[in-house]
């Protein structure tokens, strides 16, 4: 079982998200950025290379390199994040 509509669930109700390390290609990240693009969600990339284009409907933030260098800057984002709604 993948848990499909669990993982739906959670991208209604995000306030971002956040990939680590994905091509993009397999169809729950291409859902997960039809929600982003719905909800005008800010889309985090971290990957060694391959920039993700941001679109009308949403910012994309490329982190580029190697997760033990880039995760913390996850940290950084999501506060910042919090501090945008707060």
């Amino acid at each position: 079982v993948y848990q499909f509509d669990r993982a739906m669930s959670w991208f209604e109700s995000a306030d971002a998200l956040a990939f680590v390390g994905t091509s993009f290609s397999v169809q729950i990240t291409n859902l997960a950025l039809a929600q982003a693009r719905e909800r005008e969600l800010p889309v985090f990339n971290f990957n060694l290379s391959g920039a993700l284009k941001g679109q009308r409907r949403f910012t994309v933030h490329n982190i580029l390199g190697p997760a033990d260098e880039t995760l913390g800057k996850l940290v950084e984002a999501v506060r910042a994040r919090r501090r945008q709604l707060e």
